[in-house]
């Protein structure tokens, strides 16, 4: 009666400590539950929220996508200065296609990731990025040469070596 008439709404663990503090009846969760069932009360759960990022489905097969990006880190801890670590990884197989230390985040460490990667798995159908400008130009428009070239869209460096191999480059929305 208390619950229905006082607490509804709250969960066992909750309604338990409720008790504990206004109504001076120390009792454990478990048996505020199995008293709650026994009179016919279920249990509120609560919905759970939707996540914000939804997760993005994985390729069917192993060269279909490489996901690319590059950690800095002291990865020699104290032994050494912190440098970065760029690597690609097949979406499909979660193998690690190729791996290269840089002293920083550049177009050059990446480039070595992918010819390492194309020379051991051959040349991928896409690849998953986030938006450093390492992979988008930061020129939000065409030039007028680009356009007389029939560019469509402005490329950074990296991106029209990936252009030229025919490989799709999506880049995350999620920062």
């Amino acid at each position: 009666a208390l619950y229905t008439a006082k607490y509804q709404g709250s969960n066992n663990c909750h309604f338990a400590e409720l008790l504990d503090e206004h109504e001076s009846l120390k009792i454990s969760s478990s048996s505020v539950r199995r008293i709650l069932l026994t009179e016919g009360i279920k249990q509120v759960k609560p919905r759970r929220r939707a996540k914000a990022h939804p997760p993005r489905q994985r390729r069917a097969q192993a060269g279909m996508l490489w996901q690319i990006d590059a950690t800095p880190y002291a990865w020699l801890e104290d032994r050494a200065p912190a440098f970065t670590l760029h690597a690609a990884i097949d979406d499909a197989t979660s193998t690690v296609v190729a791996a290269v230390f840089r002293p920083h985040e550049c177009r050059e460490g990446y480039s070595r990731v992918m010819q390492q990667g194309i020379r051991t798995y051959g040349v991928p159908l896409g690849l998953y990025s986030d938006r450093h400008t390492i992979f988008r130009s930061p020129n939000e428009k065409l030039t007028v040469e680009q356009e007389l070239a029939g560019e469509i869209k402005p490329l950074s460096n990296f991106g029209k070596a990936m252009a030229e191999l025919h490989i799709e480059h999506i880049k995350a929305v999620t920062p």
